[in-house]
């Protein structure tokens, strides 16, 4: 079974046991924005990600609310 995260703000990165995570886990999504605001951590869940050998990826969360009319 290959194992992977989908992190964001509400997982700061300095409160993830990377160095445990990356023995069972070989991949992670990070959420790079939310509607039209970038997520803060993703830069260091990548950066983080990859200082551990985690595969890294980034997703863009959207609601169509987002959107200003």
């Amino acid at each position: 079974m290959i194992r992977g995260l989908d992190v964001s703000k509400w997982q700061p990165p300095n409160m993830l046991e990377w160095g445990t995570l990356s023995k069972s886990h070989s991949f992670v999504y990070a959420r790079a924005t939310y509607g039209t605001r970038p997520d803060k951590s993703f830069a260091e869940h990548v950066l983080n990600a990859q200082e551990h050998d985690v595969a890294p990826g980034g997703y863009h969360f959207f609601r169509r609310s987002s959107l200003r009319t």
